[in-house]
């Protein structure tokens, strides 16, 4: 035997009856015992009867080789066993990492989900700051794409005076407000363009005895505001 992986019987093939019949009872019994203690125990008889030594030469040929055919299939059963689980592990591996990639697909459509709830109240928030606050000047009703660009625009132009401070610059320039001859009020768009920032938070339109002077307007709203004027 070339294995230990045995199986727990052998063969006795219908050929073998003609080997048996050569041999009396007594010599039968006493090959049977020595082919079970060598498939058991891999024990090999000391015969000193020929006859059976031969014999016992010719099924422990056909034992050797049926067991090392077992073994041969055992190895090979192991191998298909172990692709099977290496094949299965890699599929749990990979749904695991289509999983993992779509819970983090998920996660980033809930961060910028929650972004974008984020960036539109506080953009809300703005707007409710320049109702509140400039209350003489035409009220804002609802936000849009290109305000809350406007608003996002004027974060790094506000010098530390935050909405609320350019919104109550603002409402105290009796100009912007509508003192002017036509009564030509500025709107939370005209607010929110760069240049008009940085004029309202300059003092440009802050109360004064005397009007502004045309340099001091948004070039986008100069012909309207001379119009209104009388300019």
């Amino acid at each position: 035997m070339t294995d230990n992986k045995l199986p727990n019987y052998f063969h006795m093939y219908l050929s073998n009856e003609t080997q048996f019949e050569m041999l009396s009872d007594t010599q039968a019994g006493m090959l049977v015992k020595a082919l079970f203690a060598y498939a058991n125990r891999g024990a090999e008889p000391d015969f000193d009867d020929l006859t059976l030594k031969l014999f016992f030469s010719l099924l422990k040929n056909n034992l050797d080789r049926e067991f090392d055919n077992y073994s041969k299939l055992c190895e090979q059963n192991r191998r298909n066993a172990n692709k099977r689980y290496a094949s299965a592990c890699d599929r749990i591996q990979e749904e695991k990492e289509k999983e993992e990639e779509k819970e983090d697909e998920e996660d980033k459509e809930k961060d910028t989900h929650s972004e974008k709830e984020a960036d539109a109240a506080f953009c809300e928030s703005v707007l409710s700051q320049f109702n509140g606050i400039c209350e003489r000047l035409p009220k804002v009703k609802r936000l849009t794409s290109r305000r809350a660009e406007r608003i996002k625009q004027a974060l790094p132009l506000l010098d530390g005076e935050g909405f609320v401070g350019l919104f109550k610059r603002a409402a105290r320039s009796d100009f912007l407000c509508g003192g002017g001859k036509n009564e030509w009020k500025a709107t939370f768009d005209w607010i929110m363009k760069p240049d008009n920032i940085a004029r309202i938070l300059e003092g440009s339109y802050d109360p004064t005895e005397s009007p502004p002077t045309r340099s001091s307007y948004d070039i986008d709203e100069l012909e309207e505001i001379n119009r209104l004027e009388g300019y």
